[in-house]
């Protein structure tokens, strides 16, 4: 099958994903259905073309995309915390991803494309007018939550069918990289709340085993970087604050270090499937459920930082996660040929 993928991934004007968590997850799933056998590639509504990564289909509006769906066999809108309301500077709950879903999957349907939501996050949505967009997109589609609040909040806010999977990134599987160098860099992945709120002093306290500390930018568009919130202080007791890289740079980072401290979900993410130690630091509902069902420690404010020491994910969890991503797909792709045209 020609399948599309869309996800909440899209390049920026420095030729850069804008959120390499997105990069990361949307790659592997594109990876895995090609490995399955299937000639899939990922749409991209960004400014600039993909530097480095799979390759990506530049779309620019509703018309590119009808134009795209005619074109593949299925649609798979996949990866990350796709149901959600992130776009509450605009009235009314009428923009952002809620109405990326709803016009994907509205679009998938009149157009007679096979369609599923794969490896999708949902948030707590309590704006009538992004409620309305999500109930929409998924209305008599399949959807493959990661995690069983994700599915509750499916059937029960946006009255869908939802059916547990796992997150895409999981399909790139558990390769623990062993020891860790004695040069070995301390991460730190935040977003721009908890990097407003970071001091200098616990920045240092990071840095106690006198490792060196590296903050990775996990937003980084052109116009932010979540490094942009540190004060003058926090971001000068670092040792190195990234560039706008590829997501396989940043692996690569993240795979060398002693330790990942985030609230970035997919820096976690990665630190989980390379097997380094890790905390989380957030109050946000999908970074305490990952927490809770790896076994990851957490932390909800950044003065906890002393307070706690990073351990490695739950191996036995991990591994059933794993195997169910993998599974799951493959659920939902013999759906696919049950169905449509």
């Amino acid at each position: 099958m020609r399948i599309l993928v869309i996800s909440s991934d899209r390049t920026s004007e420095l030729n850069r994903p804008v959120n390499l968590g997105d990069a990361m997850l949307t790659d592997a799933l594109v990876a895995s259905l090609r490995a399955k056998g299937h000639d899939a590639i990922a749409a991209d509504f960004g400014d600039s073309a993909r530097t480095g990564g799979e390759a990506r289909l530049r779309l620019s509006g509703v018309g590119a995309l009808l134009r795209a769906l005619r074109d593949v066999d299925a649609l798979v809108i996949g990866g990350g915390t796709l149901l959600q309301d992130d776009a509450r500077e605009i009235p009314g709950g009428w923009g952002g991803l809620p109405r990326l879903c709803a016009a994907s999957s509205v679009l998938a349907r009149l157009t007679r494309t096979k369609v599923a939501f794969y490896g999708v996050g949902c948030d707590p949505v309590e704006r009538v007018g992004a409620r309305t967009l999500l109930r929409l997109a998924v209305s008599g589609v399949p959807v493959w939550v990661r995690d069983t609040r994700s599915a509750a909040r499916v059937r029960e806010t946006l009255k869908g069918t939802a059916m547990l999977g796992a997150d895409a990134s999981l399909l790139m599987g558990f390769d623990p990289r062993g020891q860790a160098a004695d040069d070995a860099p301390v991460v730190v992945a935040l977003n721009g709340e908890h990097a407003r709120h970071l001091t200098a002093g616990q920045v240092e306290a990071l840095k106690r085993s006198g490792r060196r500390l590296v903050f990775l930018n996990m937003s980084q568009g052109g116009s932010f970087l979540d490094a942009d919130s540190l004060s003058v202080e926090a971001r000068a007791a670092f040792d190195e604050v990234t560039e706008p890289m590829g997501w396989d740079e940043a692996f690569r980072l993240i795979r060398s270090a002693e330790s990942v401290w985030g609230s970035r979900m997919h820096a976690l993410y990665a630190a989980m499937l390379s097997g380094v130690p890790m905390v989380a630091l957030s109050a946000l509902p999908k970074v305490v459920t990952f927490a809770e069902d790896f076994g990851i420690p957490r932390v909800t404010e950044t003065s906890e930082i002393g307070d706690v020491h990073p351990t490695l994910a739950d191996t036995a969890a991990l591994d059933a996660a794993v195997a169910t991503a993998d599974r799951t797909l493959d659920d939902l792709l013999v759906g696919f040929v049950g169905t449509g045209r």
